[in-house]
């Protein structure tokens, strides 16, 4: 009786151990993966900010592949946009404030 209590609770111990292992190495990369997702909206960011700010330019040709390719540019900025939104909701973390700048585009 004594010998299989002391069984069961060795078992039980090692169990314990390992799925604590496990747990520990879950967690670490759960927390690489936000990372990894931190970094991915960072970049979409400075991406939708490029594009916004090359959208606010004056088109200086009416030549058709510069429009179209103006075109394309807002495209990628509003699906860039829609991918951050949903990253956001998928971790559960607000959306950025805007930067409102008090100074107009600079065009030369």
């Amino acid at each position: 009786m004594i010998l299989t209590l002391a069984l069961l609770s060795a078992s039980l111990f090692g169990v314990s151990i390992v799925l604590g292992i496990m747990l520990f190495r879950a967690s670490r990369r759960l927390i690489e993966f936000d990372d990894l997702f931190v970094m991915l909206v960072d970049e979409i960011d400075v991406n939708v900010r490029h594009f916004e700010k090359i959208s606010k330019m004056p088109i200086m040709s009416n030549v058709p592949e510069v429009m179209q390719a103006h075109h394309n540019m807002m495209i990628m900025n509003a699906r860039l946009i829609e991918y951050v939104i949903r990253i956001h909701e998928i971790m559960n973390k607000p959306l950025p404030k805007k930067e409102i700048s008090s100074h107009p585009p600079v065009v030369r």
